[in-house]
């Protein structure tokens, strides 16, 4: 009688697995901002109208469902919630920050909504990070930006209205977004994610075929995107990645290379930054990169005269109506944003909301490198590789944190992440190092004596 019971007994605990499997793949595909938006639009493409296109109703509502989901899912685990919560102080201040923002914005109704769904977008994040070890977030994840490829290559061959844009980006693949540019920021963290699941040993041949394939299409897809700066994401995050799989097995090494390339980058961005209009000339492109330095250029002072506080969450960028007036009759078109995120933090949360930041960016990176350098298993890697894209990706862009956004719910979940996972003693680490001289020298020894 036991027996027939037993499976039964386990068939709720199998279908909430199923669920949380299901929910987390398309959620994390609606965080990346697909695939709907673009077919609310019509097919806008830049260059066509001015239009909003990420404000229907339908999208509010489907977020406001994925936010019950959320809570639902955190009840299940609620134990290993609230521990993995507590660990999140580099994260927790920034958005108790933006929280309280709303006492000084200029839109507090618009700062309170968008605060909540920030905060909403950063339990997702804490979802993924109780529910999930490392190496299973990196297989999840993994497949939702599967479903990403094959889905962006369906819309641009079924659908092309859709899929590719026109306007002044006429034939550039869009896949399941409304810009280019946003396809090919999305596979150019895909595809470094995929290498590192190939990477990843696993028992399941399925899998490896999905990820190689998965592979090859994101990398297709920054090509047929035409965005020079995605391909230099995709290039430098495989770089960074094979070049850890490399080092892995000389820890001291790995951490000196990582944070020197780390620093340099960081360094040459400022040294890009600060020349952009002489280096631009030197290689024939537009001195302005289309126009960004010239919103720089009007928004640094719209940071200083708030330079503390900022204009509150969400509180700058309100087209004609508030500060950001001044910005769009200076270019002459809607601008949605400062396209650099450390400027558009400054204008929301002011240099207090800056720092805040940066010290818990630069904590968790250097928790994620020593944790790599005691583990040494690749599925410790992964938020090194999102803290080194995030880096990137905001110099010419805005992922820093926003509502609804998948980057920002991967930053929360590594944030997480690497302060629930145990630091090793020093003993465990000799034993494990021990260990893995001796497998290697049996191999050496197996293949020169067969």
């Amino acid at each position: 009688m036991p027996l027939k019971t037993l499976p039964m007994k386990r068939l709720p605990a199998r279908i909430l697995q199923s669920f949380e499997y299901g929910f987390t793949v398309a959620a994390l595909i609606l965080y990346s901002g697909g695939p709907f938006t673009v077919l609310l639009t019509g097919g806008f493409s830049q260059g066509d109208q001015q239009i909003q296109l990420t404000d229907f109703p339908i999208m509010r509502q489907l977020f406001s469902l994925s936010y019950l989901c959320i809570l639902f899912l955190l009840s299940v685990h609620w134990k290993k919630a609230i521990r993995v919560a507590s660990r999140g102080f580099c994260i927790m201040p920034l958005l108790a920050f933006a929280a309280a923002s709303v006492f000084w914005s200029d839109f507090p109704q618009i700062t309170q909504t968008r605060a909540i769904a920030l905060i909403f977008t950063s339990l997702f994040g804490l979802y993924l990070a109780t529910r999930y070890p490392p190496k299973e977030q990196i297989r999840v994840i993994g497949l939702a930006f599967v479903g990403i490829v094959f889905l962006s290559f369906a819309y641009a061959i079924l659908i092309p209205k859709y899929g590719i844009m026109g306007g002044i980006h006429a034939g550039d693949w869009r896949g399941i977004y409304t810009h280019k540019n946003s396809l090919g920021k999305i596979m150019s963290f895909g595809g470094s994610i995929l290498l590192l699941n190939l990477l990843i040993k696993t028992k399941r041949p399925f899998a490896r075929y999905l990820y190689c394939l998965g592979l090859v299409g994101a990398s297709a897809l920054v090509v047929l995107s035409g965005s020079s700066g995605a391909l230099i994401n995709l290039f430098s995050m495989s770089l960074l990645l094979v070049l850890c799989q490399i080092l892995r097995l000389n820890s001291k090494l790995l951490v000196s290379v990582v944070s020197a390339l780390l620093c340099g980058i960081s360094v040459a961005a400022f040294l890009i930054v600060t020349n952009l209009g002489q280096l631009a000339v030197m290689l024939g492109k537009d001195p302005t990169l289309t126009g960004r330095t010239k919103i720089w250029a009007q928004v640094l002072p719209k940071i200083m005269e708030r330079p503390l506080f900022g204009h509150g969450y969400q509180g700058f960028w309100q087209k004609w109506d508030g500060e950001s007036a001044d910005v769009l009759y200076g270019q002459g078109w809607l601008v949605p944003h400062a396209h650099n995120g450390f400027l558009d933090l400054a204008l929301d949360l002011g240099l207090i909301g800056l720092t805040l930041f940066i010290l818990g960016f630069v904590l968790t990176l250097f928790r994620s490198l020593y944790l790599f350098q005691q583990h040494r298993n690749l599925e410790i890697l992964w938020p090194v590789l999102l803290l080194f894209f995030f880096l990137i990706a905001n110099i010419a862009e805005n992922t820093m944190l926003k509502r609804n956004d998948l980057f920002w719910v991967l930053y929360s979940s590594s944030t997480f992440l690497v302060y629930s996972v145990r630091m090793q003693s020093p003993r465990q680490i000799t034993q494990q190092s021990a260990a893995r001289v001796e497998s290697h020298a049996v191999t050496w020894i197996g293949m020169n004596n067969p």
